[in-house]
């Protein structure tokens, strides 16, 4: 796709990211770069049971490594937030999830 929207391809481009949870933990991400017809997308997986997801979205004309430098931000506050207690009761008012 890179070829045929003449997007420039990223030499470099990380398949996994690792951060600090809240209490400590390691945290690891899956990471997916894509490139579509008109836009370009980064996407980071948890890799275990919570299965959170962040994401960012950008034209064929963005900076990949801004687009990574967001990312890696939302991860850090996606891990900052606890929406659900480990018994299942939401913490706070706000719940939140995907549909795959």
């Amino acid at each position: 796709m890179a070829d045929l929207t003449g997007t420039d391809m990223v030499d470099i481009i990380p398949k996994r990211l690792s951060f600090k949870g809240r209490v400590g933990n390691t945290r690891e991400f899956d990471i997916e770069f894509l490139i579509l017809p008109n836009s370009k997308s980064l996407t980071a997986t948890e890799i275990g049971k919570t299965k959170r997801k962040v994401g960012v979205c950008g034209t064929l004309e963005d900076d990949f490594d801004e687009m990574l430098e967001t990312l890696k931000r939302r991860i850090k506050k996606a891990l900052s937030v606890t929406y659900m207690k480990p018994d299942g009761y939401i913490s706070g008012s706000k719940a939140v999830g995907y549909i795959e």
